[in-house]
């Protein structure tokens, strides 16, 4: 697994202002009018060769949680001790430390374009947000057989 932690550096994010985004209702549409506050979601997708995540109004654990589900092919835990909500957007290089993990069968959305490809993850995490990945280990899940038997007809 990975941890997200506090790069050397420091963290680099100012706590969101309270109201500074809209609260979202699951199940209800995203419409924006112009001018309006963000809805305080995490959106993780892409652009050309490159991954996006933004967020309004989210933890650090959105954080972990959008890059363990989808972008990196192993789970990712906050470790970094830090409360509050911020706002972000990364953009960073589809590679070998954000591979993706899409069902079987999925088309790979990272399709030829014009778009340049962006800075490896681990460099844009610890430049734009002051927090890195290292390799951690972690809990896991079992699942234990107390007995077996043939079955009956």
């Amino acid at each position: 697994m990975l941890s997200l932690v506090v790069a050397s550096g420091g963290f680099k994010l100012q706590p969101m202002e309270e109201g500074g985004c809209i609260p979202h209702e699951p199940g209800t549409p995203l419409r924006n009018s112009p001018g309006q506050k963000p809805w305080c979601i995490t959106h993780a997708g892409w652009d050309g060769p490159n991954w996006t995540i933004d967020a309004s109004g989210r933890g650090i654990g959105d954080l972990a949680g959008a890059l363990s589900d989808m972008i990196t092919d192993r789970p990712v835990l906050d470790k970094t001790g830090i409360t509050g909500v911020f706002n972000f957007h990364l953009v960073f290089a589809h590679d070998k430390d954000a591979p993706g993990m899409f069902p079987p069968g999925f088309p790979s959305p990272f399709v030829p374009t014009n778009v340049p490809p962006a800075s490896p993850l681990v460099t844009v995490l610890e430049q734009e947000l002051g927090l890195t990945l290292r390799q951690d280990k972690g809990p896991h899940e079992y699942i234990v057989v107390d007995s077996a038997e043939r079955p009956r007809e």
